[in-house]
């Protein structure tokens, strides 16, 4: 995981500007998104995930196999980007936050979809 230290952005907008508000130190802004990779065997990178700040609350939770709204504003959301090379596909997917726990389900699911519905041969 990659996270934006706040700490630091808000003692650096302190010291440049006087104060901590700019959009670099907003929590809710895209430049602050945690980022999550992956490696293939070979050490290629080979997954790519980017959220809303762990900052931010994630607006929904997860009760056994049910999804609960908590009523916020916003919801926390991923995108997920990641290649099958073997089909020259670049694939993007987005989900709410709190889904992230099962990034490697959701990614091999496609995975598997794509082998199971192919048309021609994969190179």
């Amino acid at each position: 995981p990659y996270y934006t230290d706040f700490a630091k952005v808000d003692a650096y907008n302190l010291k440049v500007y006087g104060d901590k508000t700019s959009r670099a130190g907003d929590r809710d802004s895209l430049f602050n998104n945690d980022w999550f990779v992956a490696r293939d065997a070979d050490g290629a990178l080979a997954t790519v995930i980017k959220c809303t700040s762990r900052e931010m609350p994630d607006g929904a939770e997860i009760e056994g196999a049910a999804l609960r709204l908590l009523g916020t504003p916003k919801l926390s959301m991923c995108s997920h980007d990641f290649t099958i090379a073997r089909y020259n596909a670049r694939i993007n997917v987005s989900y709410l936050r709190v889904f992230m726990q099962d990034w490697k389900k959701i990614e091999q699911r496609i995975r598997d979809l794509f082998d199971q519905y192919h048309i021609n041969d994969a190179r």
